[in-house]
């Protein structure tokens, strides 16, 4: 026998023996609807002959949806199938696209622990070691799931022995649920975990569904009609990035009113454009962004006007300030940008969560 082969071979005698738990979509959280055509997919399957077909594609990403569960292991491992072989982009790396990260709960709150790389198409799988002297507990892990990649298939495995179980989704609290652009869905966090609507979802201690279609936030009566067959917390509404002014000004006062019929009393925050780091150099994002903001002010001005009590505006997120360094491209944030929109958001979302806009 060569000797790599003996080498191969000791080792796999050596490897415990696991047992897989498969994810299944009752442990998704994240995830609106339930009548999904694959268990990973954003929209209902419904929706594919509803939206226009890119929405639909992007649906099938994964982004915001997440998994929590509680294990003793001093180790465990998990595995997740990718849908496609596009494992990075030019201006988002791999680990955002198509990879996982994990995260453990502590007294604190939640605290970043390990990123699952992507290394190939479709299999991929990380080791996670349990945090240092908790080694026997019961510990409470999430696993956010790709931004800009599907998942066919996720498992976690432990050492036979060991006790693994999911904890779904609360049912008695209604999520937040964030309607917007290439930005809501993650581009170009460095990792899933780094998206702002995971971030707002570990600081409110709250399931948020990430509703970001990349380059398609085009706030289309379709899509609104999908949304009021929700009961949210909280519906923010952050697409104006994929807006022209004229766009916005003929889409967004009707858009509201389709969710607003359904749910007259559910707060819903409209979030003005982000102020890219070129404003201040740039003529043309100038006009834009400045002309849409205050198109979506009028809009808010308007519906406070008519009476609605439950509708706040959330002011521009600021990427121009120390040197304009929050950006990839000028448009998509950084880790750093996204934790500037979380900032900003945060505060006006704990308000509304207690109906006090």
């Amino acid at each position: 026998m060569p000797a790599s082969a003996a080498v191969a071979e000791e080792t796999a005698a050596k490897a415990p023996e696991m047992t897989w738990h498969n994810v299944a979509t009752a442990n998704v959280g994240g995830q609106a609807w339930s009548d999904v055509k694959a268990p990973f997919d954003r929209l209902p399957a419904r929706a594919e002959k509803i939206v226009r077909p890119e929405v639909w594609t992007l649906s099938r990403d994964s982004s915001g949806l997440s998994v929590d569960f509680e294990t003793n292991a001093a180790k465990f491992t998990v595995r997740w199938k990718l849908n496609t072989p596009e494992l990075s982009f030019a201006h988002m790396t791999g680990t955002g696209v198509s990879g996982v990260d994990v995260y453990v709960q502590d007294d604190a709150g939640w605290h970043y622990l390990e990123t699952g790389k992507p290394a190939a198409y479709p299999d991929n799988q990380v080791d996670v070691a349990a945090p240092r002297g908790r080694d026997g507990e019961a510990v409470h892990y999430r696993l956010y799931l790709p931004l800009y990649n599907g998942v066919s298939s996720v498992e976690v495995g432990v050492p036979a022995g060991a006790k693994l179980k999911f904890i779904d989704p609360p049912q008695a609290e209604k999520p937040v649920v964030i309607y917007g652009t290439s930005i809501t869905q993650g581009c170009s966090a460095s990792r899933p975990g780094m998206a702002y609507p995971a971030i707002l979802g570990r600081r409110l201690g709250r399931e948020v569904v990430n509703l970001g279609f990349s380059g398609n936030g085009k706030t289309e009566p379709e899509v609104a009609t999908l949304l009021a067959e929700l009961d949210p917390a909280v519906l923010v509404i952050d697409s104006l990035p994929n807006l022209s002014p004229e766009l916005l000004a003929e889409r967004m006062p009707g858009f509201i009113e389709i969710f607003r019929k359904s749910h007259p009393e559910t707060p819903i925050l409209l979030v003005q454009n982000p102020i890219y780091p070129t404003i201040p150099l740039k003529a043309s994002p100038y006009e834009k962004v400045m002309r849409s903001s205050e198109l979506l002010a009028g809009i808010y001005a308007d519906r406070v006007a008519a009476g609605d009590k439950q509708i706040g505006l959330v002011a521009a997120s600021d990427w121009s300030v120390d040197g304009g360094d929050a950006t990839v491209d000028g448009v998509h944030p950084t880790d750093v940008g996204f934790v500037m929109l979380a900032d900003k958001l945060e505060p006006q979302l704990r308000e509304a969560l207690k109906s006090k806009l």
